[in-house]
């Protein structure tokens, strides 16, 4: 069954005010999910890949829960300081992933996902983020994508209740991302806070 909903990942672009455009990068915040969630997504891909076929970007790409990529100047430090600045008081929390879902873009390719069910921690973090570095927050639908931007012939065949799937986990640390112009490089965990209150 085939649902319309917004894209997860917002793609944020800031103006430079300072005229140092050249040295921007692409940042990207994610949630990454633990080895069990990473090999089922993995087997999925390949399920996919026998029966349409998949992209090798879809086939290389791990299983993650996009936040949103942004453009700033090239400075590690700087961003992860932010970021744990922003992270320093929120607490830990549940994933809870539950079934399969998919959604068109503009009817011409479609994206195959896994629902996180209660996902307002998510977008919290997502909001935290933003406001951290003065980016506008995009209210998105989380989840987590097991394939995209499939060409429309190939998506209609694909049915989500093949890859129904069910899996709880705790988000402990939201992962840092930098695009090093061929592959995304991992550079940062920033820890959440696994502190019980008073």
């Amino acid at each position: 069954m085939l649902s319309r909903k917004p894209e997860a990942v917002s793609y944020i672009m800031q103006p430079d005010l300072f005229g140092n455009e050249d040295n921007r990068v692409e940042y990207f915040f994610v949630i990454s999910p633990p080895p069990a969630v990473v090999n089922a997504v993995r087997r999925f891909k390949a399920r996919l890949h026998e029966r349409i076929g998949l992209d090798a970007i879809n086939m290389r790409s791990m299983a993650h829960i996009s936040l949103f990529k942004f453009l700033k100047n090239d400075n590690d430090s700087l961003i992860i300081s932010k970021a744990a600045a922003a992270l320093k008081h929120k607490t830990i929390f549940d994933i809870r992933l539950r079934g399969a879902d998919s959604f068109l873009h503009k009817d011409r390719a479609g994206t195959l996902y896994i629902k996180i069910a209660q996902p307002d921690p998510v977008n919290i973090v997502t909001r935290l983020l933003c406001t951290a570095f003065s980016l506008a927050y995009r209210p998105s639908i989380p989840h987590l994508t097991i394939a995209r931007n499939v060409p429309l012939p190939s998506f209609v065949k694909i049915d989500p209740a093949d890859f129904d799937y069910h899996y709880d986990f705790i988000c402990r640390h939201i992962t840092l991302l930098k695009w090093n112009g061929e592959k995304y490089d991992v550079i940062h965990e920033a820890p959440l806070n696994d502190t019980a209150p008073a």
